[in-house]
């Protein structure tokens, strides 16, 4: 609010002043209104004398509003400035303060002429009802009695004879304050420095609740605020008084029907004028609807709106506060990071409004079993944090993260159906090297770790983690860079004809170039492949890469039969994947029956394998010959085989390595190639490297492999050179011959 205002060039800094900008923020704060302005017309210019909400100080007369009232001397109400043709182009409609409702009552100069107006305005349309006039006009008369108090006070130093006109216009400015006091829950009060006598206006004893008239002194005075507040108040009067200065503050009063009341108060000094003994005067505000309100958007900025429980935010702030008290007492602090098993696929499932009552529910059980002290918060998600209370043990951590995996196990009913969920928990501990962060982190870390080895169990971090936990930082950074810098490429391992040699198709693996231009297998960085998100992409990349490539090897290999990539699960779960995958290849002419799509027997395992069914039986429609790697290392194979289109099976490389020498393994491979024989499957054994096993596989009927027997991966330009390399061998061999 501008502190300052001149009328017709000849006014000064006074107190009419505050009272005019306490007055129209009044105003402003009764009706709702953005902003809240007196204004003065002249011929050229309009000029505020007072403001709330703006900074601006006047605009030229022809885009003023108030003109209107000046030009009418009546009241005017304007609903919205874009619809009525006098203000529509207005640069104050158009552009700031983009000016929708406007009401605005005349004010009067001593002489009765209208020089200006009061007004309140708002951008929504619309935001003043009719009867605004008939109150802002009594705030007008308001306006009016100061204006003319402060001509008055200026002509009176010039002429004695204008005393009585001041008074009056003073007496009439009091009627208004009261008026305003009563609309805007204020009160003004005085105190006389020698005498220590105590004036309260109405309002003051409205706000207390008393009735008027009753004598009150300070000491008094103060007593009425809330213990806790009184020797605060105290010290702001005292210090008012001795330094001749002033004071602003918020304190609680206590009434005497028990009601705590917030208040805002401010006083300032007065010296002595000679006509008024030295003073220390104030207003006292009444603040319990804005209390209330800013007590209700603290708590929305700090809780999480759905469970109640404190936020992301809030719980940085309790947690490095608990941290540096229990740092200065040598105490360690026990952090628990919980996360939702299955929370996903409920989400999937049900659809949102019921994953919304499932996180309800499982605050409802946590709350249930929380220890005494215990501070429990919502982190995100399907996640929550919690601090144990000071000197709970490492042991008692885990009881209670046992006990919230425990009540939130139990099956949860949503619209009648029952609905399993679980949690992990993982626990980390504090230092006094260890910051908020770094604790958030290792218990982070310590669930990552769980929800692998031990899902639905509780983990406790250990600095062993840090190891694993930086190779898949590793692997992401790495995998996230290649993607970036086109460093993807495919390396292809022959898949060979076990008596001739001779190749009859290609399994496109993941490989890349490292930042240090080293060569990285898929096996390499399979932690970031495990990312959903960072999988799809690399399968989108190695879908467009073999698909450029494969015409070369058909090209050069002309009884080559097959090139083979693999799924990832985010594949078989993506609405687009068919779609994509058969518009990469035909892109490149290539012939969608010498294409097949590797599968693993865990990516059938999926919550809903009926849209994987769907998927392949779409890719197989098409052409694309599907192939169950690893098999025999899943579960339900012989299911699999029977309700997926699958055309060909691979035996797993740990049963092909050990048939050698273990008998089970033998056994295994025996049965896996009968039946897949019996089915009508093709068959192909991975991970060949000796030719022991090449032999028995022979034996036993197996006459498809690929390993490092034949060759590791290599890229195209690779292949065709050892290629030619053999074939010149080949043809040299011969010639001796």
């Amino acid at each position: 609010m501008r502190r300052s205002f001149n009328l017709n060039r000849d006014f000064e800094e006074t107190r009419v002043q505050a009272s005019l900008d306490r007055m129209i923020k009044h105003c402003a704060d009764e009706f709702g209104s953005e902003i809240a302005l007196v204004s003065l017309v002249d011929e050229v210019t309009q000029t505020f004398i007072a403001t709330h909400g703006t900074e601006l100080k006047g605009t030229p007369r022809e885009f003023s509003f108030c003109r209107f009232v000046v030009e009418s001397e009546e009241g005017m109400l304007v609903n919205d400035a874009r619809q009525d043709e006098r203000f529509a182009k207005n640069p104050l409609v158009l552009g700031a303060p983009h000016i929708r409702s406007y009401a605005g009552s005349p004010i009067t100069n001593s002489a009765g002429k209208v020089i200006g107006a009061l007004c309140l305005i708002d951008k929504a349309p619309c935001k003043f009802p009719p009867e605004t006039l008939e109150v802002l006009g009594r705030y007008a008369s308001g306006v009016n009695d100061m204006i003319r108090l402060h001509e008055t006070s200026l002509q009176s130093r010039r002429m004695a004879e204008e005393l009585q006109v001041k008074n009056d216009n003073l007496r009439s400015a009091n009627r208004v304050f009261r008026q305003a006091e009563r609309i805007a829950r204020i009160g003004s009060w005085e105190v006389e420095i020698d005498s220590g006598k105590l004036f309260w206006s109405e309002g003051v004893y409205r706000i207390h609740g008393l009735e008027p008239g009753r004598d009150i002194t300070l000491e008094e005075a103060v007593s009425f605020y809330d213990e806790s507040d009184q020797l605060t108040v105290a010290a702001f009067v005292q210090s008012a008084i001795k330094e001749r200065g002033s004071f602003e503050f918020e304190a609680v009063l206590s009434l005497p029907n028990g009601e705590a009341k917030p208040v805002h108060s401010s006083g300032e000094y007065l010296e002595n004028d000679g006509e008024r003994p030295a003073r220390l005067v104030g207003v006292i505000r009444d603040i319990s609807s804005q209390y209330e309100a800013r007590s209700a958007l603290e708590h929305a900025a700090n809780h999480d709106s759905l469970t109640g429980l404190p936020n992301r935010h809030a719980f940085d702030r309790m947690l490095q506060s608990r941290l540096r008290k229990h740092n200065q007492k040598g105490q360690e602090v026990i952090l628990i990071i919980l996360d939702l098993d299955g929370f996903k696929d409920i989400n999937d499932t049900f659809g949102h409004i019921a994953g919304d009552i499932v996180l309800e529910e499982a605050t409802i059980r946590m709350r249930s079993v929380a220890l005494e002290g215990v501070m429990l918060a919502r982190w995100g998600g399907d996640e929550f944090v919690a601090v144990l209370p000071e000197g709970t043990s490492v042991q008692g951590a885990i009881d209670y993260a046992h006990a919230m995996i425990e009540t939130i196990g139990t099956d949860t009913d949503i619209g009648g159906r029952s609905v399993s969920l679980g949690a992990s928990c993982g626990i980390a501990r504090s230092r006094r090297e260890v910051g908020a962060r770094e604790l958030i982190r290792r218990a982070d870390t310590a669930l990552y770790h769980g929800k692998k080895s031990n899902p639905g169990g509780v983990t406790v971090y250990s600095s062993e983690f840090e190891a694993e936990n930086r190779h898949r930082q590793f692997a992401i950074s790495e995998v996230k860079a290649a993607i970036r810098n086109d460093r993807l490429f495919a390396g292809y391992q022959p898949i060979v004809d076990l008596e001739t040699g001779e190749y009859l198709g290609f399994e496109a693996l993941l490989r890349l170039h490292s930042r240090t231009n080293q060569r990285l297998a898929a096996t390499e960085v399979l932690p970031a492949l495990l990312d959903p998100a960072i999988s799809r992409q690399v399968s989108r990349k190695m879908t467009e890469f073999v698909a450029a490539e494969v015409t070369t090897l058909f090209e050069h290999f002309p009884d080559l039969r097959f090139v083979s990539l693999n799924a990832t699960e985010s594949d078989l779960l993506d609405p687009h994947f068919v779609e994509r995958f058969l518009a990469s290849f035909r892109s490149h002419g290539v012939d969608l029956g010498r294409i097949v799509l590797e599968v693993t027997e865990t990516m059938l395992l999926v919550n809903d394998p009926s849209a994987v069914r769907k998927v392949l039986r779409e890719l197989s429609s098409a052409g694309i010959k599907v192939a169950l790697d690893d098999f025999g290392t899943g579960f339900s194979s012989l299911s699999h085989l029977r309700d997926f289109p699958i055309d060909k099976v691979k035996i797993d490389q740990s049963f092909v390595q050990g048939m050698v020498s273990e008998q089970d393994s033998r056994i295994l491979v025996q049965a896996i190639i009968g039946m897949a024989r019996s089915l009508g499957k093709k068959v192909i054994a991975e991970g060949v490297e000796t030719q022991a096993q090449r032999s028995l596989l022979l034996q036993m009927g197996c006459s498809v492999a690929q390993g490092f027997l034949f060759s590791p991966a290599l890229d195209v330009g690779q292949i065709i050179l050892r290629s030619q390399h053999n074939c010149s061998k080949r043809h040299g061999k011969a010639r001796a011959a």
